[in-house]
């Protein structure tokens, strides 16, 4: 689609065929908002559209193309520069010398500009291997299951890329040889493949609906504090030398991020020291997160806009990390998102926003 088209028309329109069925296991959001016409998807529509079309012509119609290849980012994106309208800013897209877009917004405001980076950090290599290699499982089961039927996955064995699935999938397809459900009726469901367990449940479901209900759980640890660090050192040299104030927006994991893990990836965490005997001795709070109260020179960020989460409902506003070093001047419109601060070894002090539903002006779908 070109730049022009976008004026007169909504970047994703409505099917023409009707398709009342959700995402398969293995679709991506694109394709599916391309060919479904259930409720959600229709209302998903409507909230890119509404937003994207509020952008810079040419940044909406880069950020449709984007969407197509690298959902996750260019969403983020999306909602990060619509946030920063909605406080008041007027915004500018940053261009390298080739006319390609960066990522970087400069949000101008009747008090002075600042430079905003959007960052949308990936779990560990790790993890995301072992959610794909579960997810190609996944694929072959939902091919599998019976009409009429969904299915919540519980555990699946370890089969890599290069594995064979010839008894994974005659396994599968027996435990799935059922008749179809009764009223409400569960079928909890295992077997064996090789020496590791298959486990699954059959819940009945309307047609149309998704068949994967839910599962496998992936278990990790630490992986949401690691990868804020991460995402914030790595950005650093990208944005030196803004010449004026840079804030990172980061976006929390999609599997689990907490308002703490923020603190603790960004400030420090209060710890408590214990004697021989494993009584309390005292209690302290330790200053050993990215954005760190010592040291010389002005920071390269002013703070880091963190985002619990990122998607159509826009159901957590997003919290402002203020540098302890940063002592310049930000826009009086950036108080309308919470504050939290931080003092050298004295702990975390919030303050409230002063809009509460900020993300709603965004015409979130109602869940």
């Amino acid at each position: 689609m070109s730049i022009a088209q976008i004026d007169d028309r909504s970047l994703f329109e409505e099917p023409a065929l009707e398709d009342p069925t959700f995402a398969k296991n293995d679709e991506s959001d694109w394709d599916w908002l391309q060919r479904s016409t259930v409720p959600r998807a229709i209302d998903a529509r409507r909230f890119l559209n509404a937003n994207l079309l509020r952008l810079p012509p040419d940044y909406a119609s880069s950020l449709y193309a984007r969407l197509r290849h690298s959902w996750r980012s260019a969403f983020f994106e999306m909602i990060v520069a619509r946030t920063l309208q909605v406080i008041g800013a007027d915004l500018e897209v940053e261009t390298s010398p080739d006319g390609v877009h960066k990522p970087d917004f400069r949000a101008t405001f009747p008090g002075g500009s600042i430079i905003v980076e959007a960052t949308a950090p990936m779990l560990r290599p790790d993890v995301q291997e072992e959610m794909g290699q579960k997810g190609a499982l996944v694929s072959i089961i939902e091919r599998l299951v019976p009409s009429g039927w969904g299915i919540l996955v519980h555990r699946l064995p370890s089969l890599g890329p290069t594995d064979s699935k010839k008894e994974f999938r005659r396994v599968a397809a027996k435990l799935l040889a059922v008749p179809p459900p009764q009223d409400d009726q569960r079928l909890r469901v295992s077997g064996i493949v090789g020496e590791e367990v298959i486990d699954m449940t059959l819940i009945p479901k309307e047609d149309g609906a998704r068949t994967i209900l839910g599962g496998p759980a992936h278990g990790f640890w630490g992986n949401s504090v690691d990868s804020i660090k991460k995402s914030v050192r790595r950005k650093r040299q990208q944005v030196r030398d803004s010449g004026c104030p840079v804030v990172l927006a980061v976006k929390g994991s999609e599997v689990f991020s907490s308002i703490n893990d923020f603190e603790q990836a960004l400030f420090g965490c209060e710890r408590e020291y214990v004697d021989p005997a494993r009584r309390l001795c005292r209690a302290k709070f330790v200053t050993d997160g990215v954005l760190n109260p010592r040291g010389n020179g002005r920071p390269t960020y002013a703070g880091v806009l963190a985002y619990l989460d990122v998607g159509y409902y826009c159901s957590h506003n997003p919290v402002f990390f203020l540098h302890p070093r940063f002592k310049g001047e930000l826009p009086n419109e950036f108080r309308q998102f919470e504050w939290r601060t931080m003092e050298s070894g004295s702990g975390i002090s919030v303050l409230p926003s002063k809009d509460g539903r900020l993300l709603q002006r965004l015409e979130p779908v109602r869940i």
